[in-house]
């Protein structure tokens, strides 16, 4: 198995109108650097954010940390660069882990202590979801921890079915700007997206 442990000590159906929100609070105007865009995805139960800097990818994940439980599983994916490692950077900032958080592309798993045990994977060097039983990912994704699963859609055939996606795409025109979907899967997952849109737009 290959993983790594930090052993730290802890510092510690949502149909949306569209609208321009601050990170922190409703705004008015228009989109802007530091604003972020929050909608309603295909699907009255996804919720889509434009996050316009790397910063704010981070804050996006943080402030969903505040909404996790045991056993949650959060599965990112986007093409390289896209910015589900400054994702994840946030979900472990909010989690209260101390450590850096890297994307353990070469270890698989990368296990932090916070709030919560965070296990971190990447799956992209993967050859194929059998081989996730090599990692004993059942252990992790039924534990008592949180994970995040990047390239998730590499194993979709042993992934929970109720899970939250999220899928982070940029746009063609603006290098900087990030499109974050987020589709739960089954109700624990559309009510934690109810409850981080409230979080990021708390007057909606």
């Amino acid at each position: 198995m290959l993983y790594n442990n930090h052993s730290l000590a802890r510092k510690v159906a949502l149909n949306l109108w569209p609208l321009t929100i601050g990170l922190f609070g409703l705004n008015s105007r228009p989109i802007a650097d530091g604003i972020l865009s929050v909608k309603g995805g295909k699907s009255e139960k996804e919720m889509m954010i434009k996050s316009f800097s790397a910063e704010q990818t981070k804050q996006i994940g943080e402030k969903m940390a505040v909404l996790l439980q045991p056993g949650d599983v959060i599965c990112l994916n986007g093409d390289l660069g896209a910015g589900k490692t400054a994702f994840s950077q946030g979900v472990a900032r909010g989690l209260k882990v101390d450590a850096h958080v890297t994307s353990p592309t070469f270890t698989l798993i990368n296990e932090y202590t916070g709030r919560l045990p965070l296990y971190h994977f990447d799956v992209y060097r993967l050859g194929g979801p059998e081989e996730m039983l090599d990692l004993g990912y059942e252990e992790y994704f039924y534990g008592q921890g949180v994970c995040l699963v990047e390239w998730a859609e590499l194993v979709a055939d042993v992934l929970p079915a109720e899970r939250l996606d999220i899928s982070l795409t940029r746009e063609e025109e603006r290098e900087e700007v990030r499109n974050i979907k987020f589709t739960p899967k089954g109700q624990r997952y559309e009510q934690l997206v109810e409850e981080l849109k409230h979080l990021v737009c708390p007057r909606d």
